[in-house]
């Protein structure tokens, strides 16, 4: 996995962080913590994992596009968060 740097802090820390945020805004905190991982994905801006029969995954999971403004990334996570409010 790539570790990118945000302004000189962890950009994993960075959207840990903002998971929370937007849980607290949107959720009022309530969602489970999951972690959140920015990836070179091809061809979508995002992706949310959890454990079912049809795509089986061990953990549940949001990850990232790195062709993304912070902003856009940002609104790409709250979706995600909404696909893992729903499952």
């Amino acid at each position: 996995m790539i570790h990118y740097k945000y302004n000189g802090e962890n950009m994993q820390e960075y959207w840990d962080q903002k998971f929370d945020e937007l849980n607290q805004k949107h959720w009022g905190g309530e969602l489970k913590k999951i972690p959140v991982f920015v990836s070179q994905l091809d061809d979508v801006w995002g992706l949310y994992f959890h454990p079912s029969a049809s795509a089986p995954h061990n953990e549940q999971e949001i990850y990232l596009d790195t062709e993304m403004t912070t902003y856009e990334r940002t609104n790409v996570l709250l979706h995600e968060m909404a696909h893992h409010y729903i499952f």
